[in-house]
């Protein structure tokens, strides 16, 4: 009885180093390098659709794409879309969801430190942001200085300080570059 017991004690102990390992990846992780990841309300992701006017060919670029859901939302309306994401788990997950959804083709899954990455690169329409105010400040020199103006710089939830929206719905800010 008593190695039963240990056994038991060993899967509760494996279980809850995994449950903290999770944890910790998919929000301290995640935080410590620029956001945490908190999934995005559906009305908000049709408001940043829409101010993003996407429609088919729309080249699309989110930072810190998380689970995905917004891009693949994008890739439905016929926008081609890269989504940069830091956490290996977020990366792994997203490009599952995005399998399950066949969406392959039109969107694309980089795992990178969003301000180690070209934004020039994939010449994007619009950007998505759902960033901490810190971060969006410091992100703003690198829009200006790799994208091209009249991007349409789409920001959830927080302004991006320094710039003027062109537009506001539903706590979603909208910019175009000049």
């Amino acid at each position: 009885m008593p190695v039963f017991l240990f056994l038991i004690i060993g899967m509760i102990v494996a279980a809850s180093i995994a449950f903290i390992v999770a944890i910790f990846s998919f929000t301290i992780w995640s935080d410590l390098k620029g956001a945490p990841f908190v999934k995005s309300r559906k009305d908000r992701i049709e408001t940043m659709l829409e101010l993003a006017e996407i429609k088919p060919g729309t080249r699309v670029l989110e930072l810190g794409s998380g689970d995905a859901t917004l891009l693949i939302a994008a890739a439905q309306r016929g926008a081609y879309a890269q989504g940069v994401e830091i956490n290996p788990l977020l990366a792994w997950y997203s490009r599952k969801k995005i399998k399950r959804a066949g969406m392959e083709k039109q969107i694309r899954i980089v795992r990178q430190n969003f301000y180690e990455c070209s934004l020039a690169e994939t010449k994007p329409d619009a950007v998505f942001l759902y960033l901490l105010p810190g971060t969006l400040k410091k992100l703003r020199e690198k829009l200006y200085a790799e994208l091209p103006p009249g991007t349409r710089i789409i920001s959830n939830a927080f302004r991006i300080e320094g710039l003027i929206p062109v537009a506001q719905e539903n706590n979603v800010y909208a910019y175009h570059l000049s």
